[in-house]
C-alpha cells in the first residue's frame, strides 16, 4: 500500500515538473500609447480590424513589405480567367498577353489585351483605362 503512494506521488511530482518545463508561447503586443502611438480610444481602431490581432496588424516594415509581395504574387489572376471577365465586361472576345503586377499598389494589375492596356484588381470585376 505505501508502495502504490509512494509510486503515485513519484509520478505525479514526475508530470509537474515536466509541465513546467514547457516554454509558453509569445505574447500579443500590447496597444498602449507609448509603443505603438496609438490612443486607447475605440473610435482609433476600426471596426473592422476588431478580431485580427494585434501582432498581425502592427507588422514590422520588412514584414510589410514582403507580405505586400506575396499577396500581390498570389492574388495575380490567371491569364484565363482575365479573359473569360473582360469578354463579359466588353461584351467581345478578348485577348489578354501580359498580366503584370503594379509596383507600389496592393493587389493591382497590370492587364495588356488586344484592345489596349487596363488596370485591374484581383477580382477583375471593373478596371482603370490607363
Amino acid at each position: 500500500m505505501k508502495y502504490k503512494i509512494l509510486l503515485n506521488l513519484l509520478a505525479i511530482s514526475t508530470f509537474m515538473n515536466a509541465v513546467d518545463t514547457i516554454p509558453m508561447p509569445p505574447m500579443i503586443p500590447s496597444l498602449d500609447t507609448k509603443s505603438n502611438n496609438i490612443s486607447n480610444k475605440k473610435s482609433t481602431i476600426p471596426k473592422s480590424c476588431e478580431l485580427i490581432p494585434p501582432m498581425v496588424i502592427f507588422l514590422p516594415p520588412p514584414m510589410q513589405v514582403e507580405l505586400s509581395k506575396c499577396k500581390n504574387e498570389l492574388n495575380k489572376p490567371k491569364k484565363e480567367f482575365v479573359e473569360k471577365q473582360l469578354t463579359k465586361l466588353f461584351k467581345k472576345k478578348v485577348k489578354v498577353t501580359k498580366i503584370e503586377i503594379v509596383k507600389k499598389f496592393n493587389q493591382l494589375y497590370k492587364v495588356t489585351y488586344n484592345g489596349g492596356v487596363i488596370l485591374v484588381n484581383k477580382t477583375v470585376d471593373g478596371f482603370i483605362e490607363q
